[in-house]
């Protein structure tokens, strides 16, 4: 078997490949020559894809790899996402998929990847490779009888081809900016507000302002019924202090004749209910979403990027199956938040944790008391250290954009 990254020449062979294991009728064969000529860097994305072959050269498996940059602890890192994860039926059980999810991980640590991000078919299975559950947010569905203007002094604008589309990606910033596993989007990623025709595509999208007529929030929405309800169905709601989020309900509280719910999606810490004027009998339901995997793909570079409490120093052993040179015992200090010295020993660990654990706790998903609850966690000494390191920070929240 060979494991390798595709080549311009296979890249048919790979989109088949998908539709063949998923049994999904291709609906019409790409044109890699188009492609190239129109957008060079599209196709060297569209090329990121790993594969396996066969002692006759045939492919496999395939899976696609995407890049990412990422809010990590105040800086951007690299991160790159799996997706179309494709075994051919007559290759499957034969660990075929599972060598190129390792070999994919041990070139991404040498390229200077962080971390490593998926959306599992199954979260027992990824997790023998190292990844685990670290981003989750919250789904509200909103009885609009249960909103009541709030006092806030705000105006109002429709995006339509483009005209808001620089404020709206600023709010989106300002508003990402302190998450974990947030991404970092480039223009590129706001195209679609260039070409925003709310009257012909039915997605209207807004954005708020303060009497300064500095931008505060936005929001995008579209109709949708289900089960005879008429839902605002939020594909974006952002803000950049509580006043933008005040704009949004008010804003949205104006359809209140024409909605009955409106559904929008926000980060754990973030608690709206004391702005439902009616909560018991307008029902408004609240869903934790759970939303993918993450995994520390170079452990020596998260150490070093990670915010500390304070002063202190911990020793810290990772078992890691997958990636050899994460293998180690790394001891650490750190001062004023921020890593000072890191070396790698043999001495006995403080704490000791396999490499799915320290990527969920060292991206803020649990407090030094919840460590109860990860049985694979092996506490030794130096506890209150191990709470300088791995503590809770803002809730993770992974859009996809």
């Amino acid at each position: 078997m060979i494991i390798r990254k595709i080549t311009k020449e296979e890249y048919l062979d790979a989109v088949k490949t998908y539709h063949l294991a998923f049994a999904v009728k291709m609906t019409h064969e790409p044109d890699i020559e188009e492609l190239e000529n129109k957008d060079p860097k599209s196709l060297a994305r569209h090329l990121e894809k790993w594969a396996a072959f066969d002692e006759n050269d045939n492919m496999m498996a395939v899976t696609g790899t995407i890049p990412f940059t990422v809010r990590f602890d105040g800086h951007n890192v690299l991160m790159s996402g799996i997706s179309g994860v494709s075994t051919l039926p007559e290759y499957r059980r034969k660990g075929v998929m599972g060598s190129i999810i390792k070999a994919y991980l041990n070139d991404q640590y040498h390229n200077d990847y962080a971390l490593s991000y998926l959306y599992p078919f199954s979260t027992a299975y990824y997790n023998k490779f190292g990844y685990e559950k670290c981003c989750e947010n919250i789904r509200w569905e909103v009885n609009i009888k249960a909103l009541r203007p709030l006092d806030v002094d705000y105006t109002a604008y429709m995006n339509e081809a483009g005209s808001h589309a620089k404020d709206f990606s600023s709010v989106y910033n300002k508003f990402m900016e302190n998450y974990n596993m947030s991404v970092v989007r480039e223009k590129s990623h706001f195209l679609r507000l260039e070409k925003n025709d709310p009257a012909k595509d039915g997605i209207y999208t807004y954005v708020f302002y303060d009497k300064e007529s500095n931008p505060i929030g936005a929001l995008s929405f579209s109709k949708e019924v289900r089960n005879n309800r008429r839902i605002m169905a939020c594909r974006d709601l952002y803000f950049t202090n509580i006043d933008g989020l005040k704009a949004i309900l008010n804003h949205i509280y104006t359809y209140k004749t024409y909605y009955q719910f409106v559904e929008f999606f926000l980060p754990v810490d973030i608690r709206i209910a004391d702005f439902l004027y009616e909560w018991a009998l307008e029902y408004s339901p609240r869903h934790l979403q759970f939303k993918g995997m993450a995994r520390a793909v170079n452990v020596e570079k998260i150490l070093n990027l990670a915010k500390y409490k304070g002063d202190g120093n911990l020793i810290i052993k990772i078992n890691d199956d997958i990636i050899p040179l994460n293998n180690n015992t790394y001891q650490i200090t750190f001062k004023n938040d921020k890593l000072t010295n890191l070396t790698k020993i043999n001495n006995k660990p403080d704490i000791e944790l396999e490499i799915g654990d320290f990527s969920r706790l060292i991206v803020g998903t649990h407090d030094f008391d919840e460590f109860k609850y990860l049985p694979k966690v092996q506490l030794n000494n130096n506890f209150e250290n191990i709470k300088k390191v791995f503590y809770k920070k803002k809730n993770m929240i992974y859009d996809s954009f």
